[in-house]
């Protein structure tokens, strides 16, 4: 028990050292904060700056629409606070005469990641600032004993437009080249620490099928 407590506090020791010395190498990476992407739920005022007494608050419905008196129903789940209002703006264009929108965003889906399989501490995480699949699983704890290293998967973007899914090798923590196979995270993005090996698109699959995710054309697989 006691060899156990000391490999697991030497697992960690070792990479937050890693961590520290290579923060200069991934800062640029880590300073691109992804642009947060509206959700169902999320709440906005939608502002329309020559015709005021069109502005309304509005909620995004389940499957993404919102209903604006000028336009009707428009899609904006899944996308950016900018896109949404091109989106708006050109919708509202074929009632109005060059329409100027504006979206505040009042209320939103706190940003957060998911770590999850043969960690210490399998759970939600707040997303309180840029991160990688790395420091994730620092934040949970480090892998744990009969985790495979070489094999996390990191579901990415599932919801956006880019989705992929990639399968990490970190087993060489006292490394430097650790850091060529981390990657970024956005919001809503799973780390999974598996048990068993995963080599083949049919085991990515039914793993992403048991958080309720399911791969398409457009997912973009990366097995190491």
């Amino acid at each position: 028990m006691l060899n156990r407590l000391r490999s697991k506090y030497l697992w960690l020791a070792t990479l937050l050292i890693i961590l520290v010395s290579a923060a200069g190498a991934q800062q640029p990476q880590l300073q691109r904060r992804s642009t947060y992407k509206l959700h169902p739920g999320d709440q906005l005022t939608v502002q329309f700056t020559y015709t005021p007494d069109l502005n309304q608050p509005v909620t995004i419905q389940p499957d993404g629409y919102i209903v604006l008196n000028p336009t009707g129903p428009v899609l904006i789940g899944g996308k950016t606070v900018d896109q949404a209002t091109a989106i708006i703006q050109q919708a509202a264009s074929t009632r109005l005469k060059d329409p100027v929108v504006s979206l505040v965003l009042t209320d939103f889906q706190k940003p957060y990641i998911v770590v999850s399989g043969q960690v210490q501490t399998p759970m939600r995480y707040d997303m309180r600032e840029p991160t990688t699949a790395l420091r994730a699983i620092m934040m949970a704890g480090g892998i744990t004993k009969t985790g495979k290293e070489k094999q996390v998967v990191v579901f990415h973007d599932m919801d956006g437009d880019t989705p992929q899914v990639r399968v990490l090798n970190l087993k060489d923590v006292g490394k430097d080249t650790i850091f060529e196979h981390d990657m970024a995270l956005s919001s809503g993005d799973i780390v999974f620490v598996p048990r068993t090996k995963v080599s083949r698109a049919q085991d990515v699959a039914q793993l992403a099928a048991t958080f309720g995710l399911y791969l398409n054309a457009a997912t973009y697989l990366i097995i190491h």
